[in-house]
């Protein structure tokens, strides 16, 4: 009789986990081998995480290495190719946009590290605060010298703008809008020229202000 209850309590429990159980934990598969082109590295940045700084720099991680490793076949890539000149503009387009995110993500980081406001009371952690700011020019500097790189490319993709590229799933059409903003439009949306000096001066002028014990009044 005993055996049966016990048997019978852990056939509930069996059931209780299952009833809670996520589809997710029956679907994941494990990778099956190295990643080796840089679409498969470049599919691992993720948009949407929470923006804390282990994310962050993962995502700088994985898209420095889709800049490394060699492009996957053709036949496997973004747009659908079929000519050499197609080839080239997918290239061109795809090296610009990982450094547009390389980019956006360093900004993203120096915000981590750089006070809004100095208070009165701030003072306390005088020395940390500094140390942040560096932190975050280092940050602003490094998006200034992927921006620079992103720039250049996007200019070149402008030069192959008459050559059709058909995207899989409406990706490389996002690229070439952003091409588009930046070097025909002249949108403010991709002014980073002018959003990174803007921060770095900002920085500066916190670290003077803490240097001469001033605060937001």
């Amino acid at each position: 009789m005993r055996i049966k209850s016990v048997f019978f309590i852990f056939f509930i429990l069996f059931l209780f986990i299952d009833a809670r159980s996520d589809l997710e934990d029956y679907t994941y598969v494990p990778l099956r081998r190295k990643l080796k082109y840089a679409e498969e590295f470049y599919s691992l940045f993720r948009e949407n995480f929470k923006r804390g700084t282990d994310n962050l720099n993962a995502n700088v991680f994985w898209l420095l290495h889709a800049l490394e490793y060699p492009f996957a076949p053709p036949q496997l890539a973004l747009a659908k190719i079929e000519t050499p000149d197609q080839w080239e503009k997918y290239k061109t387009l795809f090296r610009f946009q990982v450094y547009y995110l390389i980019t956006d993500t360093y900004l993203r980081l120096g915000e981590r590290y750089e006070k809004p406001n100095i208070l009165f009371f701030n003072y306390t952690f005088k020395k940390e605060i500094l140390e942040g700011f560096e932190i975050a020019k280092i940050y602003y500097n490094r998006a200034k010298f992927y921006w620079e790189k992103a720039k250049k490319l996007a200019y070149d993709a402008w030069e192959l703008r008459d050559i059709d590229l058909y995207s899989i799933d409406g990706e490389t059409d996002k690229w070439m809008d952003r091409v588009y903003k930046l070097v025909y439009s002249r949108d403010q949306e991709m002014n980073y020229d002018k959003e990174i000096k803007e921060r770095i001066e900002e920085v500066d002028y916190k670290i003077k202000m803490l240097n001469r014990g001033e605060y937001k009044k």
